[in-house]
């Protein structure tokens, strides 16, 4: 085992050093102040803000929170969800006594509640606005300190996505610069965020609220100032980031511009010809932490360099002139990495000189309009920034290690000696390391070791807990579960009277009942106790979700369609924010239908009729006196009883063309007649039916049209006249898709009597045709629904037997008749969703 400590010399020689580095830096400060400008300086000390009022108003535009406060104050204002609300960030103020929480629920708001938060960093206000239901906000500054939210309903987009959209950039390279352009729709919520990053150099660029419509998530482009913009999604946040394509930084600005969001790298980011840049003024602020100098000007687009200079953080406006007086600020007493600011003249630009406490603090610089905005952080926090994990710092005294399979209670009980702090290590803390360390902070070789094993720590005061990572994580959640449920414990039960607009109560309360009853079988649960009340909450360690509904009790007046809620105040919000996502209109359907049956029918027919007779008179014996032979259906002047005159009877049917012939001879004794008939009929019919019925989303609409065919039946209790149905039926339910397609589940039948068949006692006999079909359409657009066609060809012959088989004499012994009969049936399909614009306010109706 091997401990190396610092000897007592070497820690006298770094006290030393360290003494001479404080004397040197407060001569340098001295001599820099004794080294400014010539000109006149005015030197400020800046005062810490105080948030004084907020109230609830309302004025001829729109109802509105107002907060007040005295001194310079910058904001940050942002929506969040579960649960939803607004939420003001005022870092580095603090809330005087008199302000107190806005606990009288609107339409828009239930609770306004303003928060003291203590970083190491000092202490902000946040103040929260907790919503009802989607709500848009905007701000405006009050004259003298202070802010307005100003509230309002929320207006959907075209595709039901209130997000601000981004769709496809373009990228321009200029002689002295690249500018992209990010065409933009949707309301703004907050100004981007933009920051720098190095190793690689990036520019990165935050849009709250925001969702990308582009067709990908990483471009490469030719340009010589940018190698790609890669765009990257986390819930409600798009962020871009755009790869320089040299491992320097540029002058850059970003801006809004109408409906688009420009970007602007290099030169071309500078100020149009014409009008100088004047600086009007100059604040210090400090946000989260981080020292937030802002520089506002009369015009837009100057061109901006910073850069280090040992301590100094030098920032230089070019072309620009000094609109105010030259100044110092005296800012130390915020804690942050500057101390102190100047402001002067230099040349044909304008200077500002940040002392920097911190060699390693980085900065941040870009644009907004009229504002130049210079953050100087910690790395830490510009890590955090960035959304990658913070660094640590390790500051303890550096030791050497050199083992081999080390037990690690071991390890950890060389650490303990070490640092001077008491180290617990659980019961599942085991196994052996090999390690060698060399000149390594104790702190960082404890996390190194720890590391290794996959353990974690926690540390109390001078006491350090090892364990396992997931005993660490389950205990926190155990607390913190057990935390959330005392807390419920001691919140009031109100009583609320929620409207259902659109849905029915009823169905509303079942789905809310599904809701809680699911809430309450948790698995394992923990009892705590404290103060004589008794709080359960889950014991496995796993996280629990804050909402929990198990103490709601929802009843409901059928009279009023409403929802009669008991719960705690922050549950019946969340409860009325779900009553509202639920109680949204449904789209509606208007469906026509357009059905189309043609028929082209085309008959035939082709027959001949002939006959004569014969006659004589017998005058020599007088028997018999006369004879006659002829058809049975002929008629003479010496006929038998019902002749006709015709031996073969073979016509077209009635209504045809006929030709007749009629031949005599032999002093009229024989007589022969000839008639030839012919029919053609066509027939062209088109019948049009154009039902139209409109239905809500999953709900099926029928259109029926056609008749009720009578027929008779006999049965014990007599003869009764009963109906078989002869129809076309459409039955059509309608899905409307996020993207506004229509989904249609379709089915048509098509009923219709059967003339060939007699009707028997069970009735007509019915032709069915059936279609069953699922399609997708766009709004408006028309499908055709496969047609249902049919063709009857018929060719018929009747004759006399034998003789109309006779070569060439044939066709006087019989008829034909051919029939050609065609049925085409086609169904159109044009749904349309109908938009009922219904603007609901839900009114305060809390008991």
């Amino acid at each position: 085992m091997c401990i190396m400590r610092r000897p007592m010399s070497r820690i006298f020689e770094w006290f030393k050093l360290r003494t001479m580095t404080v004397a040197l830096l407060v001569g340098s400060t001295a001599l820099l102040g004794s080294c400014a400008t010539t000109q006149q300086e005015e030197e400020t000390v800046v005062s810490v803000p105080e948030v004084t009022n907020l109230a609830f108003m309302e004025d001829g535009v729109s109802p509105y929170v107002r907060i007040d406060w005295h001194g310079d104050l910058t904001f940050q204002a942002f929506e969040m969800n579960q649960p939803r609300r607004i939420v003001i960030n005022l870092p580095g103020a603090r809330l005087s006594e008199n302000v107190n929480a806005l606990s009288q629920p609107t339409t828009w708001l239930s609770s306004v509640v303003p928060q003291v938060r203590k970083e190491l960093s000092g202490s902000s206000v946040r103040i929260e606005l907790a919503l009802v239901g989607p709500v848009d906000f905007s701000t405006e500054p009050v004259p003298g300190g202070g802010l307005k939210v100003r509230l309002q309903t929320r207006v959907m987009g075209a595709n039901g996505d209130d997000r601000l959209q981004v769709g496809e950039f373009r990228l321009r390279d200029v002689v002295d610069g690249t500018e992209i352009v990010l065409p933009v729709s949707g309301q703004w919520r907050s100004d981007p965020k933009v920051f720098q990053l190095k190793g690689p150099q990036r520019l990165v660029i935050d849009l709250d609220h925001a969702v990308s419509r582009m067709q990908g998530n990483r471009f490469v482009v030719e340009s010589p100032r940018v190698k790609t913009i890669q765009i990257g999604q986390y819930d409600d946040r798009l962020r871009i980031v755009v790869s320089l394509a040299e491992d320097r930084e540029l002058p850059f600005q970003v801006q809004k511009e109408g409906n688009n969001l420009k970007i602007r790298l290099g030169l071309g980011a500078t100020a149009s010809s014409g009008e100088v840049v004047s600086v009007e003024d100059v604040k210090f602020k400090k946000v989260d932490g981080i020292a937030q100098i802002e520089i506002s000007l009369n015009k837009a687009g100057p061109t901006v360099e910073a850069k280090r200079d040992g301590e100094n953080l030098i920032l230089n406006i070019s072309n620009s002139r000094l609109g105010m007086r030259p100044k110092r600020m005296t800012v130390a007493d915020f804690e942050t990495e500057v101390s102190t600011l100047d402001v002067y003249q230099s040349g044909e630009s304008v200077q500002l000189v940040a002392q920097v406490s911190n060699r390693n603090a980085q900065h941040q610089l870009f644009t907004q309009g009229r504002k130049i905005l210079l953050r100087v952080m910690t790395p830490q926090k510009a890590r955090e920034l960035a959304g990658l994990p913070p660094t640590p710092e390790y500051v303890g005294e550096p030791l050497s290690l050199n083992f081999n399979d080390l037990e690690i209670h071991e390890a950890l009980k060389i650490i303990a000696e070490y640092s001077g702090l008491n180290i617990i290590a659980s019961d599942e803390v085991t196994g052996s390391v090999t390690l060698k360390l060399d000149q390594v902070p104790w702190d960082q070789a404890l996390d190194l070791i720890l590391s290794a094993k996959d353990l974690v720590k926690e540390r109390i005061g001078n006491v350090i807990h090892v364990m396992r990572a997931a005993d660490l994580q389950k205990r926190k959640a155990t607390q913190a579960q057990a935390e959330t449920t005392l807390d419920a414990l001691y919140q009031p039960m109100v009583i609320e009277v929620v409207p259902v607009f659109r849905a029915k109560a009823s169905d509303l309360k079942d789905v809310l009942d599904s809701l809680i009853q699911a809430g309450a079988k948790t698995k394992g649960k923990t009892t705590v106790q404290a103060g004589g009340a008794t709080a359960t909450g889950a014991a496995d360690g796993q996280p629990q979700d804050e909402t929990n509904f198990e103490s709601a009790v929802i009843s409901v007046d059928a009279r009023t369609n409403a929802l009669i809620i008991r719960d705690q105040p922050r549950n019946i919000a969340k409860l009325r924010e779900l009553i509202s996502k639920l109680d949204s209109p449904t789209p509606q359907v208007l469906i026509e239908a357009r059905i189309v049956e043609a028929r082209n029918n085309f008959n035939q027919q082709l027959g001949i009729a002939w006959g004569g007779q014969f006659s004589r008179q017998n005058s020599v014996f007088n028997f018999p006196a006369s004879v006659g032979i002829q058809g049975i259906n002929g008629t003479s002047s010496s006929s038998l009883s019902g002749g006709g005159g015709l031996l073969v009877n073979l016509p077209a049917s009635s209504g045809s063309s006929a030709l007749g012939i009629s031949l005599a001879s032999l002093d009229g004794k024989i007589s022969l007649d000839l008639e030839l008939s012919a029919m053609e009929s066509a027939n062209q019919a088109k019948i049009v039916s154009s039902p139209r019925v409109i239905t809500t989303q999953n709900v099926e609409a029928t259109i029926t049209q056609g008749q009720q065919v009578p027929y008779q039946t006999t049965s014990a209790a007599g003869t009764q006249t009963q109906f078989a149905d002869a129809t076309l039926t459409l039955k059509a339910t309608p899905t409307v898709t996020p993207d506004h397609q229509i989904s249609l589940d379709l089915s048509i039948t098509k009923n219709s009597v059967d003339t060939a068949t007699a009707a028997g006692a069970a009735g007509p006999s019915i032709n069915t045709k059936t279609l069953t079909t699922h399609v997708l359409v766009k709004n408006g657009d028309t499908v055709v629904l496969g047609g249902i066609f049919e063709q009857n060809k018929s060719e018929q012959t009747e004759g006399v037997p034998l003789l109309s088989r006779l070569p060439f004499f044939g066709w006087l012994f019989k008829r034909n008749t051919d029939a050609d009969i065609k049925s085409e049936l086609l169904i159109f399909i044009t749904p349309k969703i109908v938009n009922i614009p219904q603007k609901v306010e839900r009114a305060d109706t809390s008991l």
